[in-house]
């Protein structure tokens, strides 16, 4: 008895989850087929399980600079940063910049979803006038003067700050 070659003529119906895309199936030596044409052309003479790959899809995301305590934005959201995918993880740090006045608090982490309106990473920052590289909401100012500068005073200046946590 002779085999004779079969083609594949009802390939599955493929539906990919929210996120992916179908890529392509191979067969059980995997041979690939980019689409159900092409994998209607194969020719088979013994049994085959076709498998369907899937590919998470491309996405962007944008980053949100705000300030911590009024949780508005103090620098331009970012550009779209491209080539990620659905499922990445973005730490949040890494995105942290430089803003004039402002020091770096904390950043959220980011799951890239499937829409790129709601892929925001957000960076929070805290004024830091003095430049120090500690918010100033965790400082106090001490400031010394002489009551009398003619009776005496604190220092060369007549004055001395200091911040403190």
């Amino acid at each position: 008895m002779k085999n004779t070659p079969q083609n594949p003529t009802q390939p599955s119906t493929v539906k990919a989850e929210a996120g992916y895309k179908f890529d392509k199936w191979t067969d059980n030596a995997g041979k690939s087929f980019n689409d159900d044409t092409a994998l209607k052309a194969a020719s088979y003479s013994v049994d085959q399980t076709f498998t369907a790959h899937f590919t998470a899809t491309e996405q962007t995301y944008k980053v949100k600079y705000l300030d911590e305590d009024k949780n508005v934005e103090i620098h331009d959201m970012s550009d779209p940063k491209n080539n990620f995918h659905f499922g990445d993880e973005i730490k949040g740090y890494t995105e942290k910049i430089d803003i004039s006045g402002y020091t770096f608090v904390k950043a959220e982490d980011l799951k890239v979803g499937t829409d790129n309106e709601k892929n925001i990473v957000k960076v929070y920052y805290s004024k830091d006038d003095n430049k120090d590289n500690i918010p100033d909401k965790y400082q106090i100012a001490f400031t010394y003067e002489s009551a009398d500068d003619n009776k005496g005073n604190c220092d060369r200046n007549n004055k001395r700050s200091g911040y403190y946590l």
